[in-house]
């Protein structure tokens, strides 16, 4: 039987990234989420959460209940959020970031974009306002601003674009950045079909249960 600890591997693993970065992410130590792979602890129910909204997966679905991943309201309000985000600058995500009109239009978005390219928009919305927001933050230099965002609030203290850590950051925000264009504008692929998502949950459980 499929359980929280399956379902948490499966997302770190398609979304390609290590223990550490998801952690960090998640503003956790790493040895958390082995233990969460091993089975051998629980998620507090806030971070079970803040997991399902990073991944915009449902709840069902990250508790092994079901294998249908997304939930079009759950997107939805995600979305809305999201665009709506004010960023440490001042400016809201949608100031911040040039959006098609195919994708602000909630009709629009949902003829022609997948629930899976979606949920990795929204993933990658969240990495975009980690990285305006740190690097704001540490271009500015005021240490007695204590800022929190969804994810990510470790890379505000002790980093900045000089250090290893920062570099490695940087590069990865701006990978990430570039995948957020990328999705929001290509919505097409062969044949007419949607194109595949960057980070495929629905193959992934389709290629579990294969096994």
């Amino acid at each position: 039987m499929v359980s929280f600890n399956d379902r948490i591997k499966l997302l770190r693993t398609s979304y390609k990234l290590s223990t550490r970065e998801l952690a960090s992410i998640l503003d956790i130590k790493a040895p958390s989420i082995a233990a969460w792979e091993s089975g051998k602890s629980q998620p507090t129910l806030e971070m079970f959460k803040r997991i399902c909204n990073l991944f915009a997966v449902s709840a069902d679905f990250m508790l092994g209940n079901s294998s249908i991943a997304y939930n079009g309201e759950f997107l939805l309000n995600l979305e809305k959020l999201l665009i709506n985000y004010k960023l440490y600058t001042g400016d809201t995500v949608m100031q911040a970031l040039t959006f098609p009109n195919k994708y602000l239009d909630e009709e629009s978005r949902i003829a022609i974009y997948s629930h899976g390219m979606r949920a990795n928009i929204i993933f990658l919305l969240y990495m975009f306002i980690a990285y305006k927001n740190a690097f704001a933050y540490i271009d500015d230099d005021i240490d007695s601003i204590q800022l929190h965002q969804p994810y990510c609030n470790q890379l505000y203290f002790g980093y900045d674009d000089n250090t290893l850590e920062g570099s490695k950051y940087a590069e990865k925000g701006y990978l990430n950045f570039c995948r957020l264009k990328d999705a929001l504008s290509k919505t097409t692929g062969d044949g007419g079909s949607q194109p595949q998502p960057f980070f495929d949950i629905e193959k992934a459980v389709k290629d579990q249960a294969v096994c």
